[in-house]
């Protein structure tokens, strides 16, 4: 398969949610970013390769993308949530929900 190129505005404005570090292939990556996450969160979202980690990054509503990523963690890989030291997305958006 074939993996598009990260969506310009995405990767240029986006912000990072989530990164995978391990565990998956490009293609279920691929997948599970376009035809789940951003189909069930309804916001634009893609991904990219940087150092060998897959970066997930959201133009619009994080907090409804980072909803819809902990439905569908993909638990066979290795990833973790932005933190605060290494993203403007606060993890206050991540509690309580």
């Amino acid at each position: 398969m074939d993996i598009p190129d990260c969506d310009k505005e995405i990767w240029e404005k986006g912000e990072h949610v989530f990164s995978i570090y391990d565990g998956m292939k490009c293609a279920d990556i691929e997948d599970w970013v376009k035809n789940i996450i951003a189909k069930e969160s309804g916001q634009r979202v893609d991904w990219y390769y940087f150092g060998g980690v897959a970066v997930v990054k959201v133009i619009g509503d994080c907090k409804k993308v980072c909803r819809v990523i902990k439905k569908h963690i993909p638990f066979e890989a290795n990833y973790r949530f932005t933190t605060e030291t290494d993203s403007v997305i606060p993890m206050s958006i991540f509690k309580g929900d």
